[in-house]
């Protein structure tokens, strides 16, 4: 998870192949967790599917 505002971490985690679990409340068109960390402490959370990862050979 991280603050909406940390785009570079945002960026990162979708490089690897997180995605951004959904929400009705965005924070700059990002889904996020309102008050996650506290009172006005919205957090971006990360989500992967671990079952459909490729496996290496």
């Amino acid at each position: 998870m991280t603050a909406p505002v940390n785009r570079q971490s945002i960026a990162f985690h979708r490089r690897i192949g997180f995605s951004l679990l959904d929400s009705d409340d965005k924070v700059d068109g990002l889904p996020v967790a309102v008050g996650y960390d506290g009172e006005s402490e919205d957090r971006v959370i990360f989500m992967m599917d671990l079952d459909t990862l490729d496996t290496v050979q």
